[in-house]
């Protein structure tokens, strides 16, 4: 409701996966832990579908600091891979690559104290969030000479994990559909 009062069309949720900060249960069996990971989704889905806000799912893969937007990807994929978490980043990305999924590198170049070093996997991503709410204007430049070095394409998002502008305001893609 809150992405919709702010005029927005559509949005991603892309909530932090399991090897991430995630509150799903992790001794759940794999496919309790993928319904209930699910379930945000489906209830922003169900709501959007309701009031006409497009609701698209996706997931914010965590490899011990440097995190991922994961596009393409469906519950039935999940299912399919209870092992996933083991996936190293050339492993993950041939996957999403199999399935015609985009993976795109999340800020980048974050400054945080829980972040001990930047990870970059050029060749292991699709393309890279060049604006982050979430980050300072200084990090965001770091990820716009970084995309452009590498010729990636960009997103922006808002990482918003409460209904409360974040200090930069929303972040988003225009698409034509």
């Amino acid at each position: 409701k809150f992405i919709k009062e702010q005029g927005y069309a559509g949005m991603f949720v892309t909530d932090h996966f399991f090897n991430g900060n995630s509150g799903v249960d992790r001794e759940l069996p794999w496919p309790e832990r993928v319904a209930e990971y699910m379930r945000g989704y489906e209830e922003a889905k169900a709501w959007g579908d309701a009031n006409g806000l497009d609701v698209f799912f996706g997931i914010e893969w965590n490899f011990k600091g440097d995190e991922y937007l994961l596009y393409g990807v469906s519950w039935e994929w999940l299912l399919e891979y209870p092992h996933m978490l083991e996936w190293s980043h050339s492993r993950l990305f041939e996957e999403i690559n199999r399935i015609g999924g985009l993976m795109v590198q999340a800020h980048p170049f974050r400054d945080r104290p829980y972040i001990n070093t930047i990870h970059l996997h050029p060749e292991h991503v699709h393309a890279i969030e060049l604006v982050n709410a979430g980050n300072s204007p200084y990090n965001d430049s770091m990820a716009a000479i970084y995309a452009k070095h590498f010729g990636f394409r960009t997103t922006a998002g808002s990482d918003l994990h409460r209904n409360v502008l974040p200090e930069r305001g929303l972040k988003g893609v225009i698409s034509p559909y």
